[in-house]
């Protein structure tokens, strides 16, 4: 399915890229917003939605992380473009059959370039010269709130920090999710609206007496990403990365 990017990451399942085929899967649409089931939508969507694309292919918000690859991203990307996160797209269903990007993007595939994002990397290959920037309230991804390294490194980092304060759209990009992690960042946000959901999750013991004592366990505990653990000892923080996933990430370089 993923003409060349088979091999998805745990937190990244072949599901993922039926978002290459939605112009062949719903023709009768000339546009749509896409978008993840990771995420908490805030506002209503119809400013995004009344956006005017023109002759452009989608429209998303800066993956901050993308930046951070370095000699990785160079090499994929060898022109000056920032990278979108695909989780939360406007995408311009009538260009893409009129310029058959499904058929670039599964010929792109067949290089076998992208090996950290995956479908996202195709897309943003193939799509570069035609995307329109969202602002970044659209899609608060993870790296906004918990890693400072690529936040600071962001021409951007002011406003970034402005809207992981007033987000329109939440989104939990990472493989730990909030259903899994209750002290990761935003998750009590996840909970607040999961009690509504026609599909609601049920915490486990553990996870009940971290949520209800989390201001504790943020305190005196740590709270566990994708790339590390981190301590909260009274008014420090001691942050010890993952080895085995840097070692992962710099054998994909």
């Amino acid at each position: 399915m993923g003409g060349g990017c088979e091999e998805a990451h745990s937190h990244i399942t072949k599901t993922t890229y039926s978002r290459m085929y939605l112009a062949d899967i719903l023709p009768e649409l000339d546009k749509l917003i896409y978008l993840d089931c990771d995420l908490i939508i805030k506002t209503s969507l119809k400013e995004l939605y009344d956006i005017d694309l023109n002759e452009n292919y989608i429209a998303g918000v800066e993956d901050i992380g993308c930046t951070y690859l370095g000699k990785y991203w160079k090499n994929v990307f060898p022109y000056d473009y920032f990278c979108i996160n695909t989780g939360v797209l406007l995408i311009n269903l009538k260009k893409w059959r009129e310029d058959k990007i499904v058929q670039k993007l599964l010929e792109a595939g067949k290089q076998g370039k992208y090996k950290l994002q995956l479908d996202q990397e195709l897309i943003n290959d193939v799509c570069h010269e035609k995307v329109i920037p969202l602002d970044l309230s659209w899609n608060v991804q993870d790296s906004f709130y918990r890693n400072d390294k690529i936040v600071k490194t962001n021409k951007n980092k002011k406003y970034i920090k402005y809207c992981a304060k007033h987000p329109k759209i939440i989104h939990y990009t990472e493989k730990i999710k909030p259903w899994k992690n209750v002290l990761m960042a935003k998750s009590n946000e996840w909970w607040y609206y999961n009690q509504y959901s026609s599909l609601k999750a049920e915490m486990t013991l553990q996870q009940k007496i971290k949520y209800h004592l989390r201001l504790f366990y943020k305190i005196f505990v740590y709270e566990e990403t994708e790339e590390r653990r981190i301590y909260h000892i009274l008014f420090w923080t001691i942050k010890i990365n993952k080895k085995n996933v840097k070692e992962k990430n710099d054998n994909n370089l």
